[in-house]
């Protein structure tokens, strides 16, 4: 199995430099050859030189708010990142290869979809509990407990059209799904701390394409 990854855009006042957290290394090497994409080249190349078995859009970096018309500061925003990740996406998309994006690649699919972001304060460093739709919870059961590492999120109300939400805590969607595309979207993230049998098997039936639900 082939994984495609993004990198966090790291810079200072001498360089700029892709980066990848060795917590991804370590969780998806389970799942196949993780292969990090570079935010400072050719996107298609990967995709013409590999047999691309899914794509992980990766946390960090917040995403320009100017993508989704919000006046509020971003921290540490790349657009280079942006636009990689949004050919990564069309891509996988033109290929039907599945996507999973984590954190803020989650927020990416949402906002490569045409919905929004908005600020969310008391989500970071934090565990809590979700609840799992109906369609979900043969994986996850009625409700999961989560980590929380983000500034930014997605409520109900900015979620795209073309997506779908499976877990939530209160307004705030957590988890969501492409129903027509294998595109799965994680508020939270599976690579840190002590991942859930129920997310590595939502990763497996996502890379074979399989109803993940079932």
């Amino acid at each position: 199995m082939v994984l495609l990854i993004s990198q966090r855009v790291v810079k200072d006042e001498f360089k700029t430099m892709d980066a990848l957290e060795n917590n991804y290394i370590r969780f998806f090497s389970q799942f196949g050859s993780l292969i990090p994409i570079s935010n400072f080249g050719d996107v298609a190349g990967y995709f013409n030189d590999y047999k691309v078995d899914l794509v992980i859009l990766s946390g960090g970096n917040d995403i320009s708010p100017k993508l989704f018309e919000n006046n509020e500061q971003g921290n540490g925003v790349s657009e280079e990142r942006d636009n990689t990740e949004k050919k990564l996406l069309n891509e996988a998309i033109e290929r039907h290869i599945p996507v999973l994006g984590i954190c803020r690649g989650m927020q990416m699919i949402n906002i490569y979809f045409n919905g929004k972001l908005a600020k969310i304060n008391g989500h970071v460093a934090k565990g809590h509990d979700v609840t799992i739709s109906k369609e979900f919870n043969k994986i996850f059961g009625d409700k999961a407990n989560v980590n929380s590492y983000h500034n930014w999120g997605i409520l109900k109300s900015d979620l795209s059209k073309e997506l779908k939400p499976f877990a939530v805590t209160g307004d705030i969607v957590e988890g969501l799904y492409h129903p027509n595309l294998p595109i799965i979207g994680l508020q939270w993230h599976p690579e840190r701390e002590k991942s859930s049998e129920a997310d590595k098997k939502l990763i497996k039936n996502l890379i074979n394409k399989k109803e993940v639900f079932k």
